[in-house]
């Protein structure tokens, strides 16, 4: 049955089932520019959180409570770009999941729940950090209590948990699925052999679209709702509400407290309209699909592009951080410049005092 080199066989004669084929395979240009596009997202997401990672993972003493969620933000683009968008590309380029048996079937649960766990724990990290933001700019008594790395530790154990109990139902209903392989020429239909696919198969349409309306309404648009809100009622308190005498009569205090706030504001705000905007087609189309659109020839590359744009915000942060968060840059030059110093300090180890003297300058610069 799984032999792929099955004999041509003439079945124009039999009625076979649309839903017993395999899809259409995507024009060869269209999948060149999946491939290109897939490939350079991954890249970037890996040379991006990578670093991010290691950043903020050397920052042991002076780590801040918003550097653990961003932690926790790269973590999850980085499994996205590495334990999900490979086997979704490999589906485009050759048009069938790429093996059968107990391991097809494990990979095709396992990579479609890693997906759902890393973008619910996105947002809901995402949304962690403007409640956090929110208490810490405009409830400064309920900050003392909340904002800490312990709370924060605790928030994103919660955050992962929900993450991981919120999307059982990929592992419960996704399968795989044999599929015949066809090929046209003219009238006749040819019996190509089989493969397989990776989809959803709920028990009844109602529950899909249940589990379908749930995702969609609490766990993105409800959080987006929520972030929309904390983070206007912050920028109206520092940008509109301050007054104005506060900063000319203390000036100092307002360079050294307030403006760092804002710009580590800016940057979140940033970062949660990415999220949401890259974001918004996959779930809106997903929940007008369920309900109302005809899945047509044209609905499988309509999902591709529309998720290959949600993809794209695993590479975005990163690129957010570099631009816009100058502590960051600095880090990244004063982690460039320790390794430089410490690989000098080991070549000259053996060599003159006058070479480890100029190690030690370099150091101080």
């Amino acid at each position: 049955m799984e032999n792929n080199s099955f004999p041509f066989l003439n079945f124009s004669s039999f009625v076979i089932p649309e839903d017993s084929l395999l899809p259409e395979p995507l024009p060869n240009q269209v999948v060149v520019t999946f491939l290109v596009l897939y490939l350079l997202i991954i890249l970037l997401a890996l040379f991006g959180n990578i670093p991010v990672i290691i950043i903020i993972g050397c920052l042991k003493k002076t780590r801040s409570v918003t550097d653990v969620y961003i932690l926790s933000l790269a973590v999850s683009d980085l499994l996205i770009a590495t334990l999900n968008m490979p086997f979704h590309l490999h589906f485009i380029v050759v048009n069938e999941w790429l093996t059968g048996g107990k391991v097809g079937e494990f990979l095709c649960k396992f990579t479609t729940y890693i997906q759902g766990i890393t973008i619910v724990s996105s947002i809901l990290t995402l949304l962690v950090i403007a409640i956090d933001r929110y208490v810490v700019i405009c409830n400064l008594r309920a900050a003392v209590k909340i904002h800490t790395k312990k709370s924060a530790n605790i928030c994103l154990a919660a955050v992962w948990l929900i993450s991981l109990c919120a999307i059982i139902p990929h592992l419960v209903f996704q399968r795989l699925d044999m599929r015949v392989k066809v090929r046209k020429i003219g009238p006749i239909l040819l019996l190509d052999g089989f493969g397989y696919i990776c989809a959803e198969f709920y028990p009844n349409d109602y529950g899909s679209k249940v589990y379908t309306a749930f995702t969609y309404g609490f766990l993105y648009i409800l959080p987006v709702v929520i972030m929309a809100y904390t983070y206007g009622k912050i920028s109206h308190r520092l940008w509109i509400h301050q007054p104005i005498g506060d900063i000319l009569e203390n000036p100092l205090h307002h360079q050294r407290v307030v403006l760092p706030k804002e710009k580590i504001i800016k940057v979140m705000i940033v970062v949660f309209l990415a999220f949401a905007i890259l974001w918004l087609p996959f779930f809106t189309f997903s929940l007008y699909a369920e309900f109302v659109e005809n899945k047509d020839a044209t609905f499988r590359i309509k999902m591709a592009v529309l998720k290959l744009i949600g993809y794209s915000n695993c590479c975005v942060n990163p690129i957010i951080y570099t631009f816009l968060n100058k502590n960051f840059q600095r880090e990244v030059l004063h982690l460039l410049c320790k390794n430089r110093v410490m690989k000098i300090h080991v070549q000259t180890t053996v060599g003159s005092t006058n070479t480890y003297t100029e190690t030690i300058r370099r150091s101080k610069f």
